[in-house]
């Protein structure tokens, strides 16, 4: 057998590749809001793990409705416990809040719990997830719970709840404070939508070619505030 000329190969692949990365290329066309809203717990949830239990590295769920993120839909996710979101295989859809937030076992030998809850009736379902005295490991007294929901609409809230990180000195603040939408492989032309500033008025950015550095925020959000990501014509 005659092999493939390797000039039709590579003409192959240049022809393929522009193809392949828009099969792959989200879109991160957010806006951002905040405010601030009552904490609730969450009540009748699933229980990833329990306060005798450590994390697993991640948690695969299923979301409980066709879910649109970054110009694709999606019926189920990834919880990656190092603070991710991850929607699909290949980390071109994926959302952080928290990043290095992990389990973190308290003064009684207790774990920190992940859990998820489904809410409301269609079309105005709402996944919810709570992480619950999530911490760091460079920092061993303080523990933040927040959570994160995902609307049936596309909209992202991210609500903080009870935390003692106030005036807490943290290293790598660019990672750990970091909100919003984003590719992990960051090789797209747009590769996130992050939340930056001051935790109090916070601004949407987007990190692309002209914005090459990840925007954060600049202090971990007292309880109570709310980050709300709506995406525009995806």
């Amino acid at each position: 057998m005659t092999p493939f000329p390797r000039i039709l190969l590579v003409a192959l692949f240049s022809f393929c590749t522009p193809f392949l990365l828009r099969a792959q290329t989200p879109s991160f066309n957010y806006s951002l809001s905040s405010d601030s809203v009552a904490w609730s717990e969450l009540t009748s949830q699933t229980l990833c793990n329990t306060i005798n239990t450590a994390w697993n590295s991640q948690y695969r769920i299923p979301i409980g409705f066709s879910f649109p993120f970054a110009g694709r839909n999606f019926d189920s996710l990834n919880i990656e416990t190092n603070g991710y979101l991850q929607f699909d295989a290949d980390n071109y859809y994926a959302f952080t809040a928290f990043h290095s937030f992990r389990d973190k076992l308290d003064s009684n030998g207790f774990h920190s719990v992940l859990s998820y809850a489904l809410s409301g009736t269609s079309p105005n379902r709402v996944l919810k997830i709570q992480y619950k005295n999530a911490g760091q490991a460079d920092v061993p007294a303080e523990t933040l719970s927040y959570q994160i929901w995902l609307r049936e609409n596309g909209s992202i809230e991210v609500r903080i709840g009870p935390n003692s990180y106030t005036d807490v000195a943290m290293s790598d603040t660019s990672q750990l404070v970091r909100l919003g939408p984003l590719n992990k492989n960051m090789n797209t032309p747009v590769n996130a939508f992050f939340a930056t500033g001051n935790f109090r008025q916070a601004t949407g950015q987007t990190q692309d070619e002209n914005h090459p550095e990840p925007g954060y925020m600049h202090a971990i959000p007292l309880p109570g505030w709310r980050y709300v990501f709506v995406p525009v014509n995806n």
